[in-house]
């Protein structure tokens, strides 16, 4: 549909073929004026090329290993049932005795996950 305008006049936001518009309320954004129709590839890349990108938080908890010995060998174990522990990486040598574990995990449910260390061989 091809707008009709008055005297020749643009407003942005207002249909003049519908008698006395008072004119778009609101906020516009990124407004582009073309002097041909796009295509409709040419509106997805336009579309593409304007998407905002989201940035998301996730919960995650990197372990600290406390009381640990210098020089001893450790296995980090990790589980969500206390009954079934499942050895996680490599074991590491204590450099003192607070080990930050170099690994961050996703928690979503943060009493759903335990962690534990046992000396290694």
């Amino acid at each position: 549909m091809v707008p009709r305008y008055v005297n020749d006049n643009f407003v942005v936001g207002m249909a003049p073929e519908f008698g006395t518009a008072t004119g778009f309320i609101g906020f516009l954004d990124d407004v582009r004026i073309f002097n041909r129709a796009l295509s409709v590839a040419e509106v997805g890349e336009l579309y593409l090329f304007d998407a905002p990108f989201q940035v998301n938080s996730r919960k995650a908890i990197r372990p600290v290993l406390e009381g640990v010995v210098a020089g001893q060998s450790y296995q980090l174990q990790v589980t969500t049932d206390p009954s079934l522990w499942t050895n996680w990486g490599n074991s590491f040598i204590a450099t003192n005795s607070t080990h930050i574990y170099s690994e961050a995990f996703d928690v979503d449910i943060w009493d759903k996950l335990f962690f534990r260390a046992r000396t290694a061989p």
